[in-house]
């Protein structure tokens, strides 16, 4: 339950190579079995690598948009924060030369 959160921090090392690595949060839907696709609703921001260094993102779960991409059975209910089953970081575009350090949520 992330609902008492405003966004998600990340820190990450970026090159300045102007890739895009993409972060989504599973959100809802029936619980998931190993081994089997599960049935979230995916949401996602954009974080591009534009600058050398490190940097701290702060993404408020206002700039999350949902996926075109969905399992069948997800949920289209919206970004409820209420049952947030997973976090994805998805290498979206090369060149993508970055380091990820830490991950958690913040509050406003």
């Amino acid at each position: 339950d992330w609902r008492g959160a405003s966004g998600i921090s990340v820190a990450m090392r970026g090159s300045g190579k102007g890739g895009i690595l993409l972060l989504e949060i599973l959100d809802d839907g029936p619980p998931s079995v190993p081994g089997e696709l599960d049935h979230a609703e995916r949401f996602e921001v954009v974080i591009r690598d534009g600058c050398t260094g490190w940097r701290e993102w702060r993404l408020p779960f206002t700039a999350f948009q949902r996926r075109g991409m969905q399992f069948p059975g997800a949920p289209a209910d919206g970004l409820t924060l209420s049952a947030v089953q997973g976090l994805s970081l998805i290498h979206h575009t090369a060149p993508l030369d970055v380091v990820v350090d830490r991950i958690g949520l913040y509050r406003e």
